[in-house]
Formats: C-alpha cells, sequence, structure tokens
C-alpha cells in the first residue's frame, strides 16, 4: 500500500466552472473532466453523470486501447488491489463498479478528458480501518483536510493525503486521538482523490454539499 501511496498523482480539476462555485455547471452547461498523464487518483465528480458504472465502461471512456493502461481500485480490507486493462483490444480483469464516493488508480499514456461519470448522487462516507481510497462528488463549500478528520469521530481518521497538483509532492494533516489537527489543510475539491487512513470504522458522514441541486 505504501508503493502505491508513492506513486499517486492527483486528478486535474473540472472545466467548465470554477471551484466552489456549486452553480458553475448550471451556468457554463456541461462539464468535462480531466484526468492527467501517468498514474493520478481519479475520483467521479457528481455534476459530471452518464452511464459509467464499471471499469471496463471507465476504459472506454478514457480513450480506450493505447490511451489507458491500468484501473485499479484498492481493498481497504485486504490490503490489495483489483484492475482492469486491456489485452490487446478486449477489455480483462475485473469489472467492478465504479462509484460516486470513491476513487480509483488511473494510469493513462497522455491527458483525456471525461465527458460522462457514474450515475449522478451524493452518497455518504463510510471508511473501513486502513487505507480508503476516497473521493467527494460535490464537496461542501470551503470544506478542508482539517474538516474531514474534525467530522468523523476522534481516534478514526488518522490523517488524510493529497498530491499537490503542481509540486506533485505529498501534502497530508494528521490528528492523534482527540488532540489537534495538524500539518496542511488543503481544499477538498471535486476530481481529486484522497487517502484517508483510518484506526477504525467510521461513518456514515455526508461531505457533500446536499443544497446542491445534483443531490437533490
Amino acid at each position: 500500500m505504501a508503493l502505491l501511496a508513492g506513486l499517486l498523482t492527483v486528478a486535474a480539476p473540472v472545466s467548465g466552472g470554477v471551484w466552489g462555485d456549486p452553480w458553475g455547471s448550471l451556468i457554463w452547461g456541461p462539464r468535462t473532466q480531466d484526468v492527467p498523464d501517468g498514474l493520478s487518483l481519479y475520483a467521479p465528480t457528481a455534476e459530471l453523470s452518464g452511464a459509467v458504472t464499471g471499469c471496463y465502461d471507465l476504459l472506454a471512456e478514457l480513450g480506450g486501447p493505447g490511451t489507458v493502461e491500468t484501473i485499479s481500485r484498492i481493498l481497504t480490507a485486504t490490503e490489495s488491489t483489483e484492475q482492469c486493462a486491456y489485452q490487446d483490444t478486449t477489455p480483462v480483469g475485473d469489472d467492478y463498479p465504479i462509484e460516486l464516493g470513491a476513487a480509483y488508480l488511473v494510469k493513462l499514456t497522455q491527458t483525456e478528458s471525461l465527458a460522462s461519470g457514474p450515475p449522478p448522487g451524493c452518497p455518504d462516507t463510510v471508511l473501513q480501518a486502513g487505507v480508503n481510497a476516497v473521493g467527494v462528488g460535490k464537496p461542501l463549500p470551503n470544506l478542508t483536510c482539517a474538516d474531514v478528520i474534525a467530522t468523523f469521530a476522534p481516534g478514526v481518521v488518522a490523517s488524510v493525503e493529497r498530491l499537490d497538483p503542481d509540486t506533485r509532492r505529498f501534502q497530508s494533516c494528521t490528528r492523534v486521538g482527540a488532540g489537534p489537527v495538524t500539518g496542511t489543510n488543503f481544499p477538498i475539491v471535486a476530481g481529486e482523490g484522497y487517502l484517508l487512513h483510518a484506526e477504525s470504522p467510521g461513518g456514515p458522514i455526508n461531505l457533500n454539499d446536499l443544497s446542491h441541486p445534483v443531490c437533490q
């Protein structure tokens, strides 16, 4: 798991609006979500809905053979992964579901723009003990790393990690027991995946802006 964390990069912002503008998709119309080349941690956005329900769907949506190499998900309970890929032009491997609220390891040969995602919704976040790959489809306004830790009971989330999209260096905020949250208090944004290190199960907690039309 440490090896996976060391290789991650975050998904790029959603284009067609601005972060923090809850009405962006209604004003500017259809949105796209850029996923960068190389290995990234992709999380579906709530506003980019469509017919992507499984790993094979996402393979095709990301450009098909020659563009997407692998898509993997972390299985927290077993500290292992499942993945799908292409064998020549045929999808092979695990056709697991692609869901809002989760994040996935995606390896591309070039940057691709997604025009479709999972069916819309704003699900709860439920954590298992261990490393949870999490996304928030439509985050609450001004939601931060410290807010995520503080929303769960003390002793549940030990740390939250992301990769800074500019420096490609890890940032994290942490809490020991019921102590204060320390570290970098980065924003939680749609399209980025995060690694939540949980010491015990937690949730359900909803981190989405439930007042937004996409969450209704």
